[in-house]
Formats: structure tokens, sequence, C-alpha cells
């Protein structure tokens, strides 16, 4: 006897058995096997709702979160840019004044420079 035949077998008397011929006992076997798939199916199915629902369940607590945490993410970047901004401001007024001091330097030798021209 296999764990199968046995399954089938259990619920048929002996009268019953000794009438069944190897067809029918077969056809007797499909249909346990497939009744076994279904609900096999139905179970997996039910599990695959189960599985579903605590992650959209998950999802939903993590929406709040993930929203607080992207404004927050902004206004990092925000105060980045700015100090970034700020420092970039700075470096281009030192710039422009370190140009205007060669400026006026060089302009103070333009007379000796032409002065210098003039007697070559």
């Amino acid at each position: 006897k296999t764990p199968q035949g046995s399954k089938i077998l259990q619920n048929i008397d002996e009268e019953e058995i000794a009438e069944l011929d190897v067809d029918e006992i077969m056809a007797k076997q499909v249909e346990q096997l497939e009744k076994e798939k279904k609900e096999l199916q139905e179970r997996l199915k039910g599990q695959e709702k189960k599985v579903d629902h605590l992650a959209r369940a998950k999802r939903i607590e993590e929406i709040p979160l993930l929203q607080e945490q992207h404004e927050e993410d902004q206004k990092a970047h925000k105060i980045f840019w700015e100090e970034q901004e700020k420092e970039r401001i700075e470096n281009l007024k030192k710039e422009r004044t370190h140009a205007l001091e060669t400026k006026a330097r060089l302009s103070l030798m333009k007379s000796e420079l032409d002065a210098f021209t003039s007697s070559l």
C-alpha cells in the first residue's frame, strides 16, 4: 500500500474494493491527487494574500516616514547649497578685490613703461 492508495481506499469498505477494477482505482487515485493539488493551491493563495496584506500595511506605515525623511533631506541639501553659494560669492569678491589691486599696481607701472618705450 502506498500513502496515496491508502487515502483513496480509507473511505471505501472491503466489498466495494472487491468490486472495483484497476481503471476505477486509478481514476479514484487521480481524483484524489487533483483534490490535494487544489487544496494546496488554495492554501498557497491564502498565504499569498496574507503576505501581500502585510507588505501593503508595511508600505502604508513607511510612507509618512519616507516623506518626513525626504523633507529633512531637502532641508539639509538647501542648507548645504546656501553655504556653498555663500562661499562661492566670498571667493568671487576676493578675486575681484585682488584683480582691482593688480590693476592699480599695473596702472602705476604704465607711466614707467611709456617712458621706457619712448627712450628706446
